[in-house]
């Protein structure tokens, strides 16, 4: 029965998997065909995907961004378990309760900044957003390309901190993230 009960479960691991690899090369596909926005000026010729590859700003930029990602995830996280420690609530009202205080605090900050912004440095008050404006500023001629590929930057923060739960939560003992890491480096 146990046995049973484990390759459903690795079945229905797997069919997600697959779905998501499928919905991901759907989405790779209709990118490359959508047109996209210029925010260059008219007359102007802005950056294309290739030469934004070729600019190491740029890649400190995409770091920043995937950087960035995985702390927000990894934040939304840990306050949902804060949220359960801290004041002892259940499980269910500590994964409302964590998520939606870090987003209403996360809200405030942004609120902060557009009203006080003009007198904070950017570089010690918010992550990813600042790492926009930042893109902005330094690569002007870099377009919605840009930001589409910083975004993805974020995602795929976002996605690190998922696949490091998943190998934690598929292992049978606690497992460090050294030994993750290791684990993926032999890969």
């Amino acid at each position: 029965m146990k046995r049973s009960m484990k390759n459903q479960y690795n079945k229905t691991v797997t069919a997600c998997f697959v779905g998501i690899l499928i919905a991901a090369m759907l989405y790779a596909i209709a990118f490359l065909k959508v047109p996209i926005a210029n925010l260059i000026e008219e007359g102007e010729q802005g950056l294309r995907v290739n030469e934004l590859f070729q600019i190491k700003t740029f890649w400190i930029l995409l770091i920043m961004m995937t950087c960035a990602g995985a702390s927000e995830q990894a934040v939304s996280r840990w306050a949902s378990t804060f949220a359960e420690k801290g004041p002892g609530i259940s499980k269910t009202a500590g994964d409302l309760a964590g998520p939606m205080a870090f987003a209403v605090l996360m809200g405030a900050a942004r609120a902060f900044y557009g009203k006080y912004g003009d007198r904070i440095n950017l570089d010690r008050f918010m992550i990813w957003p600042g790492t926009f404006s930042k893109a902005s500023a330094a690569l002007p001629k870099g377009g919605t390309a840009m930001f589409a590929l910083l975004a993805l930057g974020g995602d795929l923060g976002c996605a690190g901190v998922w696949i490091y739960s998943i190998l934690f939560f598929m292992s049978s003992i606690q497992v460090s993230y050294p030994r993750i890491l290791l684990f993926m480096h032999k890969a």
